[in-house]
Parts: structure tokens; sequence; C-alpha cells
């Protein structure tokens, strides 16, 4: 086989590759920008610490610009250099700046699971039936016996569990019905 002259490497040309900049982004490529993972940026999103998207046509999109400025406001470069000045207090004041943050952030997380959690209500206990409310929703109903709500809908759906429509829309359950289900469905250890 006869040998191949070995090829000029200034003749060889170099792929074309065209770099188009975008000011739009979508949640991975913002993640990316970032440098965190996309399930870490959706949750700054809901913190609101990172921007919220917009959407064009069908595309949901974030504003580069948007996601700098947010950046920035996470690194809190509130000095042009933040080596200016540093000294050991304000190290220890940037850590308990954070702390508070952190703290600020969690309280945060706790009053929003607080708004999302079903309000409380003031449960009338049944003078016929002690220890039982005057009649149970399928949620407290689900609550008593350590179950799914979904699980003791499909007991009223299948005819175990007897029901009734307050209002038409409501579903309740009696106590009688529940203490009679109960026995019903009680377990004796045989001796």
């Amino acid at each position: 086989m006869p040998k191949r002259r070995p090829e000029d490497p200034d003749a060889v040309l170099a792929p074309r590759v065209e770099v188009v900049p975008r000011r739009g982004l979508n949640r991975q490529e913002a993640a990316r920008y970032v440098g965190i993972s996309a399930a870490k940026f959706d949750e700054l999103v809901r913190e609101g610490l990172m921007p919220q998207p917009f959407r064009i046509g069908s595309r949901v999109i974030w504003d580069l610009r948007k996601v700098d400025d947010a950046f920035d406001a996470l690194s809190e470069p509130e000095k042009a250099n933040p080596w200016d000045d540093w000294d050991a207090s304000s190290q220890a004041q940037s850590k308990a700046s954070q702390k508070e943050r952190l703290a600020k952030a969690d309280a945060a997380k706790i009053q929003a699971r607080k708004d999302t959690k079903r309000p409380a209500t003031r449960i009338m206990m049944s003078e016929d039936y002690p220890g039982h409310p005057n009649v149970y929703d399928p949620t407290t109903l689900a609550e008593r016996w350590r179950c799914s709500v979904q699980h003791v809908r499909n007991m009223i759906r299948r005819g175990e569990l007897e029901a009734f429509l307050h209002g038409g829309v409501l579903t309740r359950i009696s106590p009688a019905t529940v203490i009679a289900y109960e026995k019903a469905n009680t377990i004796h250890a045989k001796r």
C-alpha cells in the first residue's frame, strides 16, 4: 500500500461553527447558565430568588438579563470589589446575614405550607355517639382510619361504605355507619 502524504495542517479547515447570541433561555439552559441543576433552578424560581419565566407562544422563556440580575442579587456584590476592607468581622457579618436570609426563606416555606393546608375547622362532637363527630367527610374518616382519602372514596364508590351527599355535592358519612363498619370488620383473635 502506498504511503499517504501528511496533510498540510494549514490546508485543513476547522468546521465552521456559528454562535448566535440568545437573550431568551429555556429552563435547562437557564439552570446551566447559572451553574445549577434544573430542579434547584425550579426551587429558586418558586422561592422568588430567580425570575419568573414568560411565554412566547407555547415556549416558556427566561430573560438572560433578569437571570443575571437575580444571580447578582444572590451573590450580593454590595461593593465594587468584595475584597476591599475584608476582615474577619465582615466575614462574620456576611455569615450572620446569610443565616438570617436562610431563616427568612425557611419561615416563608413553612408559612406557604401552612397556607396550602386545609383550614382548621371546629368539629362538633356527637352526643349520641361519644368519641365521634356529628358527621365524617372522607378526609376526617381517612385520618381516623389512617388511610388515603381516595381509599375511603373508593369504598363508597364500591358500596362497601354508606355515604350521603350533603347539599348534592359534599360526601358525608354518619358516625353510625362508621361504627357499624368498624364492628363488622373487627378481627378477633382465636383462642
